[in-house]
């Protein structure tokens, strides 16, 4: 018979997995729904910021597009992403989504996951940064977006 052993109080502060944030789903958009909407910028007691766009409100989204222009800046790289509709900067201000904007190129297609963030310009503060090896997935997120536009369209 196998002994269990117990593990002590500092150990098992170790093991325990970290709770999960609560944060709302990215939702999978067209970027002249970001740039059409109105921005209203979050409260101090924690509501994120948001863009309202003909009554939906989008505060982390799922964007998919072609990267047209990079660049340098003092605080990291900077993207440009355009699907078709229109094209937003993608920034990202923590180290690990500063290195994977820094490894997509110029005229690559990829996703990116991302909060709704405005200064001098709206741009997306990247999260996530998935670069697309199959261009199929650019169709799968416009059939995305479509189902969400139809179930706000009809209340559900």
């Amino acid at each position: 018979m196998q002994q269990e052993t117990m593990a002590k109080p500092e150990e098992q502060a170790q093991t325990q997995p970290r709770p999960f944030r609560n944060r709302d789903a990215a939702k999978c958009v067209e970027i002249a729904e970001i740039m059409a909407g109105s921005f209203v910028r979050g409260s101090l007691e924690g509501e994120a910021s948001f863009v309202d766009s003909g009554g939906e409100r989008f505060s982390r989204v799922e964007a998919c597009g072609t990267v047209i222009g990079k660049e340098e800046t003092q605080n990291g790289p900077r993207l440009f992403l355009f699907d078709g509709t229109g094209s937003i900067a993608v920034r990202a201000y923590a180290p690990e989504g500063a290195r994977a904007l820094q490894g997509i190129n110029k005229g690559e297609d990829c996703i990116i996951v991302g909060k709704l963030r405005e200064s001098q310009e709206r741009f997306l503060s990247a999260e996530s940064v998935f670069p697309l090896a199959d261009p199929n997935w650019e169709t799968v997120h416009c059939l995305r977006t479509a189902l969400r536009k139809r179930s706000h369209a009809q209340g559900l």
